[in-house]
C-alpha cells in the first residue's frame, strides 16, 4: 500500500502520462543495502534516518548521509527518485514546522502590558 508522500507525489504531476511515468519509476524494486524494496520506500527510509540532499562538485544531486559521509547518487535513484526524496524532505520539515508551531503560547487570552 503507497504511502501519503507517495499518493501526493504522483498527484501533484500535471499530466496523466507524468503521473503514470512516475508511479511506474517509483514502484520499480531497487536495493538498498541488499534489500530489494520498490524505489519509494528505500528513498522514504532513507529520507527519515537522516539524509539530506546536496549538490556535488559536477552538479549533481546525492543523498548524503550525514553521519558516514556515504552518499546515494541521483543516477542510482533516478531524476525521479531524488525529486521525490525532496518532496518528502520538504514536507517533513513543513510539518516538523507545523508541530513547533502547535507547541508554541499563542498569546491568546494575556492582557497587553503585563
Amino acid at each position: 500500500m503507497p504511502s501519503p508522500a507517495f499518493d501526493q507525489f504522483v498527484e501533484s504531476q500535471e499530466s496523466a502520462l507524468a503521473k503514470s511515468r512516475v508511479k511506474k519509476t517509483l514502484v520499480k524494486p531497487q536495493g538498498f543495502n541488499s534489500i530489494f524494496t520498490p524505489r519509494y520506500v528505500g528513498i522514504e527510509r532513507l529520507v527519515t534516518e537522516g539524509r539530506t540532499i546536496v549538490i556535488a562538485k559536477n552538479g549533481e544531486r546525492q543523498l548524503l548521509d550525514p553521519k558516514t559521509q556515504g552518499f546515494l547518487s541521483e543516477k542510482a535513484t533516478t531524476k525521479i527518485g531524488m525529486d521525490f526524496a525532496e518532496f518528502v524532505i520538504k514536507h517533513r520539515t513543513s510539518k516538523n514546522a507545523l508541530k513547533s508551531k502547535k507547541l508554541e503560547p499563542s498569546g491568546l487570552g494575556r492582557r497587553r502590558g503585563l
